[in-house]
């Protein structure tokens, strides 16, 4: 199975990115291992949808995401993760609904389509994220790309959130084609 999916550049990817290739102080390459930032992993969700009342569907892909308090107070992440952490509005998913995957990216992963386009591919393999924690194959809403924080050693920065229509993954070889527009 394959899905082709338009990610959006999140606030603080395009912040960031923005700041390093003008060559503001403590965004330059020496903050990066290896000299250059990377995009490093890709984040799959149960999150990113929404019921207007004829059953769910994909929520309009949002730039802001982020956690509101805990230790990562200020960090984009999916929708399913910051949801448990809402504060300023309500929660949008039920405790069994919030489950995320987390993989790394392969070299040959990420390449440059066209100008002003990066292609990302996020395959998960038949082993690869078939229960939620709960018991249940995961319905898939939403996918996140991350790289190396260029600020917060440690932590990774969410660059590109994208949604699609659910997919319920269960033993099978699952190929998303994330393209991010510049």
């Amino acid at each position: 199975m394959a899905l082709e999916i338009n990610a959006i550049m999140t606030d603080d990817g395009r912040l960031f990115w923005a700041r390093l290739f003008a060559g503001i102080a403590g965004y330059t390459a020496p903050v990066y291992p290896g000299g250059n930032p990377k995009l490093t992993h890709f984040k799959i969700g149960e999150g990113g949808w929404e019921d207007l009342g004829a059953g769910p569907v994909a929520r309009t892909a949002s730039s802001s995401l982020r956690y509101e308090t805990g230790l990562l107070t200020g960090l984009h992440d999916l929708d399913a993760a910051v949801d448990a952490f809402r504060v300023s509005e309500p929660q949008r998913y039920a405790p069994d609904s919030r489950f995320t995957f987390l993989k790394a990216l392969a070299p040959g992963d990420v390449t440059v389509a066209l100008p002003g386009t990066i292609t990302v591919n996020c395959g998960l393999l038949a082993g690869e994220c078939n229960l939620d924690g709960f018991g249940n194959p995961p319905e898939l809403w939403e996918i996140g790309i991350f790289g190396d924080h260029p600020t917060s050693p440690g932590n990774k920065l969410m660059v590109a959130y994208g949604t699609f229509p659910k997919v319920t993954k269960a033993a099978i070889v699952y190929q998303n084609i994330v393209r991010i527009y510049f």
